[in-house]
């Protein structure tokens, strides 16, 4: 296969933004052929001249299963738990799921807390083996010298060299 010059991938950058920008596109599908992921595509024709036109797929989506496994991961922070005091516990629930083949997993789960500057003021890590679901409660023992504001939890479950990533918010109440 012959490399693209920078000139040419210029060209088919601009020309892919003109066919997502102005709609045309000749067919859309989807390729489940191959077992480590589905591929979502687009098909075009992108006009050069006149009579000449350059056929193009693009890829929109690829969904890569690693070893049978693909998870999305869901984070809800209770009504109680959104706006807490500084001595109170972070509760949320968690639920994994394995939309991948049968099989256990290993996945590390990782807490980090933010302010809202974006300074890390928490990080909390766990190990679970999960075959298709696991949805559990947990609670997360903040650090006492918590100042009031807004905060914004980030859970990361890493399994078979990828990663699925949820985020919640959550307010620190002045103690009156």
């Amino acid at each position: 296969m012959k490399k693209l010059n920078t000139k040419m991938q210029i060209g088919i950058n601009l020309a892919v933004f003109l066919i997502l920008a102005i709609g045309v596109f000749m067919s859309t599908g989807t390729n489940g052929e191959d077992a480590s992921g589905i591929t979502s595509y687009i098909k075009a024709k992108i006009p050069l001249s006149e009579r000449l036109f350059m056929p193009v797929k693009i890829i929109l989506e690829k969904a890569e299963a690693i070893g049978n496994a693909l998870f999305d991961i869901v984070l809800i922070i209770p009504e109680k738990s959104r706006e807490i005091t500084p001595e109170e516990d972070l509760l949320v629930s968690i639920d994994l799921i394995n939309f991948g083949g049968p099989g256990k997993t290993n996945v590390s789960l990782a807490y980090i807390i933010t302010n809202s500057e974006g300074d890390i003021v928490l990080i909390e890590h766990e190990k679970r083996i999960v075959e298709t679901q696991d949805s559990f409660l947990k609670t997360i023992d903040l650090p006492d010298e918590l100042k009031y504001g807004d905060y914004k939890i980030l859970v990361e479950m890493l399994y078979s060299n990828t990663s699925a990533v949820t985020t919640g918010e959550f307010r620190v109440l002045k103690i009156k």
